[in-house]
């Protein structure tokens, strides 16, 4: 073999090391710039009682790796017709947590706090409530994004878990039999059961009283009520009135 072959084939040789050694590099490479990234989301939501008090959800960021991260933001995407209650968010460790963003409640976004020696961790909680429209059963969709130095911009996403959305779901019965004498008084039984799995804490009961009604009263629990608001109709009044602390939990009467 000549000089010239020679060198021929050891260039051929180096040529292919570098070929292989190219990818172990880049695997390599990427495996370092993917591992800053690795954020763990863990979020439960507590369940709902439609058009009722609000509950709890508790989030949790770990974090791998002790890096600098910068411009951390929260997105919670409720389900339809669930609220984020502004001013309920709550720090409970680690990174502090602050509104950022909540010109629609449906779709809170949170800063957390710049992390400049590796913290790994933070911990918050926040309260929703949920409208009539809501479904039965909820999960929140969560996007945390930042960046890491050294790994470049993040985006990380993450579910909550599924949580029910209670309601309650009334069933009315006032059934009065006659003959009844022009003049007299009647006493009318009125039954409202709640069949559903929510919980109820105020009820509005509205009424139209004929105008050749005199002298009407409704009484709950042998309470008289006061109506919050009488307005006039074609052939009477419409009154409404305010059952507050009823606490009218599933299955009650």
């Amino acid at each position: 073999m000549n000089s010239q072959s020679a060198t021929h084939s050891a260039f051929q040789l180096s040529l292919k090391n570098l070929l292989w050694a190219l990818p172990i590099l880049f695997l390599s490479f990427f495996q370092s710039q993917t591992s800053y990234a690795q954020t763990i989301l863990i979020a439960n939501g507590q369940a709902i009682n439609v058009c009722s008090d609000s509950t709890v959800e508790n989030i949790t960021l770990l974090y791998a790796g002790a890096i600098t991260r910068t411009n951390q933001r929260c997105t919670i995407q409720l389900p339809l017709g669930v609220l984020y209650i502004s001013g309920s968010l709550t720090g409970t460790g680690g990174l502090a947590v602050s509104q950022f963003d909540i010109s629609d409640l449906n779709r809170p976004i949170f800063a957390v706090a710049n992390d400049p020696s590796g913290f790994n961790l933070s911990t918050f909680n926040f309260r929703r409530k949920a409208n009539c429209d809501a479904a039965a059963t909820g999960q929140d969709q969560i996007t945390l994004t930042g960046t890491n130095t050294p790994g470049g911009n993040y985006v990380v996403n993450g579910n909550s878990n599924t949580y029910n959305i209670n309601r309650a779901a009334f069933n009315f019965n006032s059934t009065l039999t006659g003959p009844f004498t022009i003049g007299s008084s009647v006493c009318r039984p009125i039954v409202i059961d709640n069949s559903g799995n929510g919980t109820i804490d105020r009820i509005y009961y509205s009424v139209d009283i004929s105008d050749r009604i005199s002298n009407y009263s409704l009484f709950l629990n042998n309470v008289e009520l006061v109506a919050i608001t009488e307005t006039p109709t074609f052939n009477g009044v419409l009154r409404t009135y305010q059952l507050d602390n009823v606490d009218f939990d599933a299955g009650e009467t």
